[in-house]
């Protein structure tokens, strides 16, 4: 047995302690006790590729966002050159030192990187046959929505403030394609969520009183959506042609809060500092209603 055969078995009885922790989004406690692992286990790779991760996941919480940052950059500098953990390493560095305008440090190791076209993602549906084949294309559509929806964020301040919300809406188009049916499961349900609370946000910028309810109003159903598949434990089946093989599963995510996505939804918009920008309709009838929607337990 070699050292990561040996490493994954010392791992998987502590991997599977947390996942209680992780279906209940209690990621800080799920840093705890896998660094308290490691203080048992300085060694293991298995145990600092998953305490990464959490690192990152936890540094998106809005506390101590940098400290996290720090933690993951330095276990990933470290497992970058493990055979096991090399590309999730150089991934992880990609992201945070964008966040940390530290871009420059890591731009040599992703130029040595396979192209997209010599990826296992995009050449296994070339070797596989029958069902097998069917669900790795399918899950080539759904990366294609994740690539979509991540380029287009990072190129959406190229439009004028005022008019972002025609761009973002792009992305629920293209979730659209490949999502006919609406089957979105939790992750998409999320996912537009989002891009409708950004087009909230972007016509609050310019006092469109009705474009700025009706998106927040959109942001809500969908945080309903969710809520209801990850609390009371739903599993989406789909049925839409392009992912018609797929299953979506609460158990298949690790989540960051207890919270439902309507109390964050109420936080966001009611918080001093980010909510501000809600001010001016604060008086409207059918905003009122909303926070009371968001706010319902």
């Amino acid at each position: 047995m070699n050292k990561y055969e040996q490493d994954m078995k010392t791992a998987k009885p502590i991997f599977e302690s947390l996942e209680p922790l992780e279906l209940q989004g209690k990621i800080i406690d799920e840093i705890t006790l896998l660094e308290e692992a490691l203080i048992k286990h300085p060694d293991n790779i298995c145990l600092k590729n998953r305490l990464m991760t959490l690192y990152q996941c936890a540094s998106y919480n809005g506390v101590d966002d940098e400290l996290y940052m720090n933690k993951a950059v330095e276990l990933a500098i470290e497992l970058k050159e493990t055979e096991q953990y090399k590309y999730s390493a150089i991934q992880t560095l990609a992201y945070l030192y964008r966040r940390l305008d530290k871009q420059d440090e890591i731009i040599d190791d992703i130029r040595k990187l396979p192209s997209v076209y010599e990826s296992k993602t995009w050449l296994l549906p070339f070797a596989l046959k029958g069902e097998e084949r069917i669900r790795a294309v399918q899950e080539n559509f759904k990366l294609l929505v994740d690539l979509f929806n991540t380029l287009l964020m990072s190129t959406v301040g190229r439009e004028e403030v005022g008019k972002r919300d025609k761009i973002y809406l792009k992305v629920v188009e293209f979730i659209n394609i490949v999502f006919e049916d609406h089957d979105y499961g939790i992750i998409y349900a999320h996912d537009i969520q989002n891009i409708y609370f950004r087009c909230a946000q972007d016509q609050a910028q310019i006092y469109n009183k009705e474009k700025t309810i009706y998106y927040l109003k959109e942001s809500l159903k969908y945080a309903k959506i969710y809520d209801d598949l990850r609390f009371n434990k739903k599993e989406t089946k789909n049925t839409s042609f392009l992912i018609d093989r797929l299953n979506d599963s609460y158990k298949d995510y690790s989540f960051m809060s207890e919270e439902t996505l309507c109390e964050l939804l109420f936080e966001q918009v009611t918080d001093r500092e980010s909510g501000f920008m809600f001010d001016f309709i604060k008086d409207a009838p059918e905003f009122i209603l909303f926070l009371k929607d968001t706010n319902m337990k």
